[in-house]
């Protein structure tokens, strides 16, 4: 192309073609900058929420041990309990047992006084109705009710 031959509507045209170009670059510029803006902003609150979390991870983490901790203690604490309910249901039964030996050995004692005797008052009879019902909870049966059977079965006589 020859530049002698460019006339000055050319010229006029070129820089309305520029102009324009121009015009779109800084239309184009303005739409953009919002948009920039608006990623920056977003950037910025996800860097918070990150450090955010972060923080909610080191408290979470925290607390799951101290959780992990309490579970390893209830653990242990779960088995000094059974062994403790062990031990006194072991316990309990030895009792229950000597009880039931020593309620035996009074009621024992009583019915043979009353059937020696031959007679029995209505409050030793209740007394011996009460003694065999605690003995025969206790678990105690057999040799007793025959004796406390005979007791039940002597003739009255009036308290001393």
């Amino acid at each position: 192309m020859d530049f002698k031959q460019i006339t000055l509507g050319d010229i006029a045209v070129l820089l309305g073609v520029i102009a324009a170009f121009y015009a779109f670059y800084k239309m184009i510029k303005e739409v953009k900058k919002p948009r920039e803006e608006k990623d920056k902003k977003i950037e910025s609150e996800l860097k918070e929420h990150k450090e955010t979390l972060g923080k909610h991870e080191v408290i979470l983490n925290e607390h799951t041990e101290k959780l992990n901790k309490i579970d390893n203690s209830l653990v242990e604490i779960s088995g000094d309990i059974k062994e403790s309910s062990e031990y006194t249901r072991e316990s309990d039964e030895l009792i229950k047992t000597a009880l039931c030996s020593m309620q035996r050995q009074s009621l024992l004692n009583e019915c043979e006084k009353y059937i020696k005797r031959g007679y029995a008052t209505v409050e030793q009879k209740a007394a011996i109705s009460s003694q065999y019902s605690s003995y025969h909870a206790l678990g105690g049966n057999g040799f007793m009710t025959t004796l406390y059977e005979q007791v039940m079965n002597l003739p009255l006589e009036k308290g001393e």
